[in-house]
């Protein structure tokens, strides 16, 4: 029954209003999203309800899954919508297809302001500061477990579910869409290996830029080095980086607020295409290539990558260690 449940309420939504009153409509483009996310449609209802003082009803539709439901509601009058996607995360991690569909919704109204809710459900004794299981499924009939214990804090941004729990094992441990990330005890084993043999081989590396690394844990490792002299994080998700300042100080030991360290929160491509800075070496701290971080595992990125190439060497040194 481990599952996570996502909620949206949308208000000023400025597209396809007319869709608020086509049932039919509706069901259509709700079928479409929940296919186009991989989730498996068992069922649908939906009722249109009558005219009310001259001004047509709302629809409720609701679209059973394999997996679990999407449920919608509409508003007209308010130019309003409500989305409810529950998915089990019991055999399969379903949590990128739910996110999935509650975004293509939501992008269907075109919302002015949207109210995002995320709720891990199952994590039975959780609550009371009992042990639970977090499962990272490595295919369809195999995962890997380690004990957590409680959940210290949960956030669902606009690109992934971010979690910090307790854990017997790791310390503080960091969760990206139910995967594992780095935690307080065996955070060196990745960043040392991500950092030195890059760093030590350029032989006195000034100039470093980090795609990725919220953590601020390969930061910390650059600003062993005395030559440093400035590290750019360019990290899509500024939720990453506030948890990060709260949460995992013993990973960043304050580097994520080192003056020698900037801070840029947005699409990492972006920013090598359209800086005019040049780095002696460039650092891929990443999640894996099915998450947000896909457009800088292409050769197309890679080949961008010149563009930021120090201007006292022809080229640049590129770092990378998978997760």
């Amino acid at each position: 029954m481990q599952g996570i449940h996502l909620t949206a309420d949308l208000s000023g939504c400025r597209k396809n209003l007319l869709l608020m009153t086509d049932k039919a409509g509706l069901r259509e483009a709700c079928v479409a999203a929940v296919n186009e996310s991989g989730l498996t449609v068992v069922g649908d209802t939906f009722v249109a309800f009558p005219d009310f003082e001259g001004q047509p009803g709302g629809v409720t539709g609701t679209v059973l899954l394999a997996e679990s439901h999407l449920a919608i509601h509409t508003w007209p009058e308010q130019s309003a919508v409500t989305l409810d996607v529950y998915v089990c995360n019991f055999s399969t991690d379903n949590s990128k297809r739910a996110a999935q569909l509650i975004d293509a919704l939501s992008d269907l109204f075109d919302p002015a302001e949207a109210n995002p809710q995320a709720l891990q459900r199952g994590e039975v004794g959780a609550a009371h500061g009992e042990m639970t299981i977090g499962h990272e499924w490595l295919n369809a009939h195999s995962s890997y477990g380690y004990r957590l214990g409680p959940a210290l804090y949960r956030e669902q941004s606009p690109y992934q579910r971010i979690e910090v729990h307790e854990s017997p094992q790791f310390g503080r441990l960091f969760r990206l869409d139910g995967d594992y990330m780095t935690s307080e005890k065996e955070e060196f084993f990745y960043h040392e290996a991500l950092v030195h043999p890059a760093a030590a081989s350029h032989g006195k590396v000034k100039r470093v830029l980090i795609l990725g690394g919220g953590d601020g844990g390969a930061a910390e490792e650059l600003l062993k080095y005395p030559s440093i002299e400035r590290v750019v994080i360019a990290e899509l998700d500024e939720v990453v980086i506030r948890v990060a300042r709260e949460y995992f100080d013993s990973i960043h030991h304050g580097a994520l607020d080192d003056p020698r360290v900037e801070i840029r929160i947005g699409d990492g491509l972006a920013f090598v295409r359209e800086t005019e800075q040049r780095f002696d070496l460039v650092l891929l701290d990443l999640t894996d290539p099915d998450t947000p971080a896909s457009a800088l595992y292409t050769a197309e990125f890679f080949a961008s990558v010149k563009n930021a190439r120090s201007d006292r060497s022809r080229h640049t040194c590129v770092g990378f260690v998978y997760r």
